[in-house]
């Protein structure tokens, strides 16, 4: 049985899929439970579903709900016909309890981040599955769900994808903070790199040591980012020495707003104030402040522990509304988003790239 359909995606772009075997590639979308990280592997879901590919969404009973609930508000405003499955899988009760008074990192969901260690073994059995009735299975894992999906290895027609929910900046600055070397931006701007330290508490930092030991297996990466915004940090990452044979696709952004990454949002013309409070979020309003040029910082990461005075945060929205340098960063907002909006349309880089990377996984 062959399928050839034009599925029709956002205002008039459309995606005309070629004919191929129905059923001859599945993919397994398993997301990591964090609200953010959860909305970009259903939405990447969503758009691989596009092309006539069944996927399959897995997670815990409890988030799968809140997946349900936006995948059937999504479908009120788009025309995609999707082919999304989802599997729901029970972990045992846990206790959430309230927020640290003094970090602020949310270490109330540590429990629930840790129940996702449970759905090793259903995960397995259920690619196993998958995996005796078609000729590949492409599992593309958060990169925090490492450990859940560690199995896959020893299943011959079934292959990893590592999902990078961080701006590309993020893994590239990383990398070149450890290694040293040449950098596509300046290296004294470099040399104000937020520290990380203070950014997870220390449950999570194990929680995240934990999957990064079962990261040695996968045959590609995808970046919710573009090349038409990143391409200087994704050509960094592809380098031989960095990267290996490993492949890299930067897809998005997923998400129905005009999105850079998970937490930086340019919507029409309007630049941002940044206040970091844990995890990839210091890197992240140093690339929107320093590196783009399209926000002001409320808080730098360095006087994180400071009290921030309403006299503050005064001159920071002064900054962004009634300033020439705000005008500037207006402009570079303006001229990011509409860059942005361009690489998801027909004939765009993200486009581009979302095609090279169904070619592959299908090939």
């Amino acid at each position: 049985m062959y399928i050839k359909q034009t599925q029709k995606m956002s205002g008039d772009n459309q995606i005309s899929i070629a004919a191929r075997p129905a059923a001859d590639v599945v993919v397994v979308m398993v997301p990591f439970v964090a609200q953010g990280h959860l909305n970009q592997l259903l939405h990447l879901s969503r758009l691989v579903s596009a092309y006539i590919i069944p996927v399959h969404f897995v997670c815990t009973t409890h988030h799968i709900g809140q997946a349900r609930s936006r995948h059937r508000s999504f479908d009120q405003l788009s025309d995609i016909s999707t082919h999304i499955h989802f599997h729901e899988f029970p972990t045992p009760p846990y206790t959430t309890p309230p927020p640290h008074p003094t970090i602020p990192f949310p270490t109330h969901l540590q429990p629930s981040f840790d129940s996702t260690l449970h759905l090793r073994h259903p995960v397995a059995d259920l690619i196993r599955s998958l995996s005796q009735k078609v000729k590949r299975v492409a599992v593309v894992h958060d990169v925090l769900m490492s450990y859940v999906v560690q199995d896959v290895k020893s299943i011959p027609n079934a292959e990893t994808y590592v999902f990078q929910p961080p701006p590309a900046f993020y893994r590239a600055a990383s990398h070149w903070e450890k290694t040293g070397g040449s950098f596509p931006v300046d290296l004294e701007l470099m040399n104000r790199l937020p520290s990380q330290d203070g950014i997870f508490s220390p449950d999570f930092l194990k929680f995240v040591t934990l999957q990064r030991s079962h990261l040695n297996f996968h045959v590609g990466e995808v970046y919710d980012s573009s090349r038409m915004i990143e391409v200087k940090f994704i050509e960094y990452l592809e380098r031989e020495d960095i990267s290996g044979q490993t492949k890299i696709w930067a897809i998005g952004p997923f998400n129905p707003v005009l999105q850079i990454q998970s937490n930086v949002t340019v919507s029409g013309n309007l630049p941002m104030a940044t206040w970091p409070m844990h995890s990839d979020q210091p890197r992240n309003a140093f690339l929107i402040t320093e590196v783009f040029g399209i926000g002001v910082a409320v808080k730098e990461w360095d006087r994180r522990k400071e009290l921030v005075t309403a006299v503050v945060v005064e001159d920071a929205v002064k900054t962004l509304m009634i300033s020439k340098e705000g005008e500037e960063m207006r402009r570079r907002a303006e001229k990011l988003a509409g860059e942005v909006k361009r690489s998801v349309e027909k004939g765009g880089a993200s486009r581009k790239e979302l095609d090279s990377f169904i070619s592959y996984i299908t090939r």
